[in-house]
C-alpha cells in the first residue's frame, strides 16, 4: 500500500538522519496521500539507520493504524492536525535539533536577523503557547497540533513553513516530505546563527 509514498518518506527520513538533526529516535517525518487521506509516518522508537520503506506506518486521519508492524510515531497527532487544516501541506518533519530546540524550550521565537532567514521563512519563527508539560503524550501532541493551528495563519503557512513547539522542538512542513526535511535543515542553521547573534548582542565586545 502506498509504495511510492513510503519510498519518499523513507528517503526523507534517511536525509534527516544524514543531516545530523536526529538523535536516538527523537523525530519523525510523514507524507500524505490526499486522494486516500492516508499518512505514511516514521514508526515509534526505531533506529533511523535501519529504517526501510516497509517499516513505515500507514495511518488514517484519526490516527488509526491501517498498515504496519510497528506503532506510529508518538508525534502522529501533531502531523494529523497540520494535514487536516492546511491542504497545501504534503509533508511534515519534527526534530529535536539542538539550536531550534533550545529556542523552543526557552519559549523564545527566532526573529529575522539576516537574509538567510528570509530565504526560507518570510517572518519570525513563532513559538506555540506555553503549557504545563505532561506525561500523556497523545494529549500533548494533539494539543501541540491545535496550538500550531491557532498560531499559524492560513495565508502564510507555506511562506513561513515551520514553528517551534514550546517545551518540545521544531516542526516544519512543505509540499512533500523531502521539502519538509529541507526546511528543518534550514531552520536549524538559522537557529544556530540566531543563537550566536543573540549572544553577541548581549556582549558586543566579547
Amino acid at each position: 500500500m502506498l509504495e511510492n509514498l513510503r519510498k519518499t518518506v523513507s528517503e526523507a527520513n534517511q536525509e534527516l538522519y544524514r543531516s545530523g538533526l536526529i538523535r536516538l529516535s527523537w523525530g519523525s517525518v510523514s507524507g500524505i496521500d490526499r486522494k486516500r487521506n492516508l499518512i505514511a509516518i516514521t514508526p515509534d522508537d526505531l533506529s533511523y539507520e535501519s529504517l526501510t520503506p516497509n517499516d513505515l506506518v500507514i495511518i488514517d486521519m484519526s490516527g488509526k493504524v491501517i498498515q504496519g508492524k510497528h506503532e506510529a510515531s508518538r508525534d502522529a497527532f501533531t502531523h494529523i492536525e497540520l494535514y487536516k487544516n492546511f491542504p497545501e501541506i504534503g509533508g511534515v518533519t519534527h526534530t529535536h535539533s539542538v539550536y531550534a530546540t533550545i529556542f523552543a524550550q526557552a519559549n523564545r521565537e527566532i526573529p529575522i536577523y539576516g537574509t538567510m532567514h528570509c530565504d526560507y521563512f518570510a517572518d519570525t519563527i513563532s513559538v506555540t503557547p506555553k503549557h504545563q508539560l505532561e506525561e500523556n503524550n497523545e494529549h500533548h501532541t494533539t494539543m501541540a497540533g491545535k496550538d500550531i493551528i491557532k498560531t499559524v495563519a492560513a495565508e502564510t503557512v507555506m511562506k513561513t513553513p515551520g514553528i517551534l513547539i514550546h517545551g518540545d522542538g521544531p516542526i516544519t512542513w512543505g509540499e512533500d516530505p523531502i521539502i519538509s526535511v529541507k526546511n528543518a535543515k534550514a531552520m536549524e542553521a538559522i537557529a544556530e546563527i540566531a543563537f550566536g547573534t543573540c549572544i553577541l548582542n548581549i556582549a558586543p565586545n566579547c
